[in-house]
């Protein structure tokens, strides 16, 4: 189960970024073609506006993609779940880290493992009943999708209705 909620948070993080970084390319190219058709001098602040839309990506790539390379234990999926869930009273975390003495072969105290063995018993049931897709949070994936189609059918809808816009924004910038 942690697995499954660990996993699931890595595709929503990995999603929700992925939709985030489209969405700026296509909008800033969008914007850049606009900027270049409408208002000719603004080509003389190329570097400028390179050197910012260099700098805007280099902020999401990091504010989205780091959470992907940072671990995720099981125990903090397990900490999520049991604050997302506070009827568990932080029976997942203490079975979870519990259940490592389990696997140890040094541990020898019996009577310990019996209590840890009767608290997986009570946690289980109730964590089958639990559906990981509803720990992880995906709201923000219905907003950056939402944002991403509307910039792509955008861009999509001016270079079907002018069919030159893009090649002349693109030149505009390239041959000042």
């Amino acid at each position: 189960f942690l697995n499954r909620v660990r996993r699931l948070r890595s595709q929503t993080q990995a999603l929700h970024g992925t939709y985030v970084l489209l969405t700026y390319i296509l909008g800033s190219y969008l914007l850049a073609c606009l900027l270049a058709w409408g208002y000719q001098p603004a080509v003389e602040w190329t570097w400028l506006i390179t050197g910012g839309f260099f700098g805007g990506l280099i902020y999401i790539i990091f504010s989205y993609f780091k959470v992907l390379l940072t671990p995720f234990s099981r125990d903090d999926a397990a900490l999520l779940v049991d604050s997302r869930y506070p009827a568990l009273k932080n029976a997942l975390i203490n079975s979870s880290q519990l259940g490592r003495c389990l696997n140890d072969p040094h541990f020898k105290n019996t009577t310990s493992l019996e209590f840890i063995h009767e608290l997986h018993r009570r946690t289980d049931p109730v964590v089958k009943k639990i559906d990981p897709s509803t720990v992880i949070d995906r709201s923000g994936i219905a907003i950056s999708r939402n944002w991403f189609l509307g910039t792509f059918f955008s861009l999509t809808f001016i270079a079907l209705l002018i069919p030159n816009f893009l090649k002349k924004g693109y030149a505009h910038w390239t041959d000042p």
